[in-house]
């Protein structure tokens, strides 16, 4: 009995890691996209885009899933 309370305490922790690791993932993923899309629309702007013009927008909406 003490070897599965030990076993489901180990399988526990290793899934408390591969969470944190996944959540550690998505929010690197999501901070790449943020600074795509703003590097996207700095490369707009730089091109003459203002801020209300369709091409910044279409740069925001590229970044869209």
């Amino acid at each position: 009995m003490k070897g599965l309370i030990q076993e489901f305490k180990q399988e526990r922790e290793e899934s408390k890691m591969l969470k944190q690791q996944l959540t550690s993932q998505q929010e690197r993923a999501q901070q790449r996209l943020e600074e795509d899309m703003s590097y996207c629309q700095s490369l707009a702007m730089e091109c003459g885009a203002s801020e209300e013009s369709i091409e910044l927008w279409m740069a925001s909406k590229l970044f869209e899933k």
